[in-house]
């Protein structure tokens, strides 16, 4: 019983982490790491012949979570843990700057009158109009994503340019 109420503490403290500092479109833990947390809760028991989980089980599980969570997710843009960089490999905050990249790049090769540009007018035009500072690496990014799109027709990366739609 006292584990088990150790087990819904931790997870309810596990997933308010996100919420802090405004973060609440940051998942910090998941239903994959609450069955994480009862498996190695189980797995310590077992380790000390028990078949009984035990309040100490319960919270070592957890504090091994926690290293390994902060290791593994924390966006080292924010320090916050964000679990979309372990299950996607990039951070919420990332997705949406890549987003608001994708949706500026529409609009000014929306503007363009010219079939083919290179990288670095497209940079340019961009970072004339943006203070976030737009990188080439930020363009390679979400170049697929406009060709998907049927925005570009192709782009070239040994060349540095695309051809437009």
């Amino acid at each position: 019983e006292e584990a088990s109420e150790a087990l819904v503490t931790t997870y309810v403290n596990m997933r308010k982490v996100g919420r802090k500092n405004g973060q609440s479109n940051v998942v910090t833990a998941t239903t994959r790491q609450l069955e994480s947390l009862i498996r190695l809760a189980e797995a310590l028991a077992k380790m000390r012949l028990s078949d009984v989980v035990t309040k100490e089980n319960v919270e070592e599980a957890a504090r091994l979570i926690n290293v390994a969570t902060q290791t593994a997710a924390t966006d080292p843009n924010t320090g916050l843990i964000d679990m979309d960089l372990i299950t996607t490999g990039t951070s919420a905050g990332d997705r949406k700057r890549l987003t608001e990249i994708t949706e500026a790049i529409k609009e000014l090769l929306d503007q363009q009158k010219k079939r083919n540009l290179s990288f670095d007018d497209i940079l340019k035009s961009l970072n004339e109009n943006s203070s976030a500072g737009v990188k080439r690496n930020d363009l390679l990014k979400v170049l697929p994503a406009l060709k998907d799109d049927g925005i570009l027709v192709n782009y070239d990366k040994r060349k540095e340019t695309v051809r437009l739609a």
